[in-house]
């Protein structure tokens, strides 16, 4: 089982975080009386990691690369902890090093080794 809610860390080895915009209950931003966007810190998790990577197609339009991406993130959404296949593994730490620097990466391809 891979946990998901393993924390990434830092260059100094410390949780990191990611700053989102924030959003109400119903899914609208929140805005501040100026009208910017009203931010909150998240922690950085591999669960994070996952999602951005399958969600950032960048530039990638071939449907069936698609449907593959839609599956796996549909099968990883909102889990704590999951199985995945020899293939999955693959081509979900490829996706992980093609977004992310060696910092996260590295860590990602770690913990999907598991």
């Amino acid at each position: 089982m891979i946990n998901l809610t393993t924390p990434i860390l830092d260059e100094d080895l410390k949780e990191a975080v990611t700053n989102v915009n924030k959003k109400d209950e119903d899914g609208n931003y929140l805005r501040d009386e100026g009208g910017k966007m009203i931010k909150e810190e998240l922690r950085a998790t591999l669960y994070g990691l996952c999602r951005t990577a399958i969600l950032s197609s960048d530039g990638d339009s071939d449907p069936e690369s698609l449907e593959t991406r839609h599956d796996l993130f549909r099968k990883i959404q909102g889990k704590d902890e999951i199985d995945l296949t020899k293939e999955e593994t693959e081509l979900l730490t490829k996706m992980i090093c093609e977004k992310f620097d060696v910092l996260f990466s590295g860590q990602a391809i770690k913990m999907l080794r598991i």
